[in-house]
């Protein structure tokens, strides 16, 4: 039941998901949204929230039991604000293995972060190195969703599934070609079909 889903749901501390893999464009369409909206959204990878923006609407509230991905939401948001101009937010948002992001936190981000997003980013992890270093390297790389999608990938790859073909259909007709003859036989592989019916699999994922 509906009640039951919600018992279960326990408050998470650490990044699932760095950003949202959503059409926002889509959303916005059906959405339908006029200026004076009122929104309520998940707070998530905070990709969708702040798309939301483009309509215009009256308010946006986010929402979400990890406060890791509120952390992640108001530090996007503040980057939009704060950085000095569009390239800024580019190499700080998007741009993997930027060192000067470093900078860039430490200048116009830090002093502007509420304390309890100011403290998630500065905490330290096991290595030693503070959470907003994440913005150094490669966001997209960080958190659970998206290291385990690139386990998934890293095994599927070792089970003969050739992603990277993908790359050179020219057609939809060529992407299900390739599909079926070099990606399809991997997922229909029994130590995968067995693993992908494991709850702690299917949790991470």
């Amino acid at each position: 039941s509906v009640s039951n889903f919600f018992a279960e749901l326990k408050p998470q501390h650490k990044l699932i998901q760095s950003q949202t893999w959503a059409d926002s464009h889509i959303d916005l369409l059906a959405l339908d949204l006029k200026p004076a909206a009122n929104i309520v959204t998940i707070a998530a990878g905070a990709c969708h929230a702040l798309a939301y923006l483009s309509a215009k609407p009256a308010a946006i509230h986010c929402i979400d039991n990890n406060p890791a991905q509120l952390a992640l939401l108001e530090i996007k948001a503040k980057a939009l604000i704060h950085l000095p101009d569009y390239e800024a937010v580019l190499k700080f948002l998007a741009q993997p293995h930027q060192s000067d992001n470093l900078k860039r936190y430490q200048r116009h981000l830090r002093a502007n972060l509420s304390d309890q997003a100011s403290h998630y980013w500065q905490k330290r992890n096991l290595l030693g190195r503070p959470r907003y270093y994440a913005f150094s390297e490669n966001l997209q790389e960080h958190g659970y969703y998206n290291s385990s999608l690139r386990a998934l990938r890293f095994l599927l790859t070792q089970l003969g599934a050739r992603f990277d073909k993908l790359h050179q259909a020219k057609d939809l007709a060529q992407q299900n070609q390739i599909f079926e003859q070099d990606i399809l036989p991997a997922l229909q592989n029994k130590y995968f079909q067995f693993l992908m019916q494991r709850r702690y699999v299917l949790n991470r994922l």
